[in-house]
């Protein structure tokens, strides 16, 4: 089975299901760690590597169970705020209100 992905494609379909498409982007901002589970103060810990502009979208990853590969993010509109969520390895996107409303969230 192939799992290989883009966040584009992931995101692009959790906009979908809320309504918007990738015209609706008001910002977005995207890091990847080399050291994951490292914290701040921690011998291993390396700081985070800035991407700059949507270059990141489109990288291919491993979106299938296993451990998560995408790289982290934020993208927002002027309804919503969308993030990676991971279940078990397998990445994935999801979204919340940017502001707040009556839109109960379920776990991520």
């Amino acid at each position: 089975m192939n799992t290989r992905t883009t966040w584009r494609k992931l995101i692009e379909h959790e906009m979908t299901t809320q309504g918007e498409t990738m015209a609706d982007v008001v910002g977005m901002r995207a890091s990847e760690y080399a050291s994951p589970r490292a914290a701040p103060g921690d011998e291993d810990y390396t700081p985070p590597i800035e991407w700059s502009g949507d270059a990141w979208l489109d990288i291919e990853f491993d979106g299938g169970y296993g451990s998560a590969e995408g790289c982290r993010f934020t993208v927002w509109t002027a309804k919503r705020v969308y993030f990676p969520t991971e279940y078990d390895g397998s990445d994935d996107c999801s979204s919340a209100p940017r502001d707040p409303c009556d839109e109960a969230m379920r776990h991520v």
